[in-house]
């Protein structure tokens, strides 16, 4: 039988693992509180824009590695705020620094812990459906087509503008694209499409609906 869960956690990992930006390994440091700066190269060249989540790594303090909230981006310098109160002091530079956009961290997904975020920080939700299973055989044990949509819902607070949000769309297009194959735990899961239908807003943020099309074959027991 498709196990639902694998094909869930096959589709999460998958996601999980886009980078839409990645600046790669390069040598930056911390100048002034809340700001990191690089010696050479451009953020901007590199695509990093306001009011997306940055994870850092390579630094030897570990309070400057993590994921940071991107105010203001200049050629050479990232204005961030930590998402959980942490203020960012200043490093001397590092030659093993790595900055990269990926999907926000706050994810409402099966198996992570989640709590509500305040409406100064991006989030993600992600529902897996059936839509239908047919039996592609008639002897046993038989074959079985599943077909069915991931939605994944970016949410990103009123006011941050929609540039952010349609990076990580883009890159999850091309990351996710038709004729994808994922496995996990012995199941595997095709994508057959990926949509998007325009954003929405609430009170506190603006919502962009995002449809993965799957379809996946098992086996029914003896």
């Amino acid at each position: 039988m498709i196990n639902d869960e694998n094909i869930r956690t096959a589709i999460q990992t998958a996601i999980d693992a886009v980078v839409a930006v990645d600046s790669g390994v390069i040598t930056a440091g911390v100048s002034s509180p809340g700001v990191f700066t690089r010696q050479t190269g451009s953020f901007l060249t590199d695509g990093f824009l306001p009011n997306s989540e940055v994870t850092v790594s390579g630094f030897s303090g570990a309070a400057a590695n993590g994921v940071w909230l991107v105010q203001q981006v200049a050629a050479l310098a990232l204005t961030v705020r930590r998402l959980d109160g942490v203020t960012l002091s200043t490093q001397s530079p590092t030659a093993n620094a790595r900055f990269r956009i990926k999907v926000p961290s706050a994810r409402k997904f099966a198996g992570f812990k989640f709590d509500n975020p305040p409406a100064l920080r991006p989030w993600v939700r992600g529902t897996l459906k059936t839509v239908s299973s047919k039996r592609t055989t008639l002897v046993r044990p038989a074959r079985v087509k599943n077909e069915g949509l991931y939605l994944l819902d970016l949410f990103y607070p009123l006011g941050y503008g929609t540039a952010a949000a349609a990076q990580i769309e883009t890159a999850l297009k091309d990351a996710l694209g038709p004729g994808t194959h994922l496995t996990y735990g012995g199941d595997k899961v095709s994508l057959m499409a990926i949509k998007t239908a325009g954003e929405l807003e609430d009170e506190s943020f603006v919502q962009l609906p995002i449809t993965i099309e799957w379809w996946a074959f098992g086996w029914t027991l003896p």
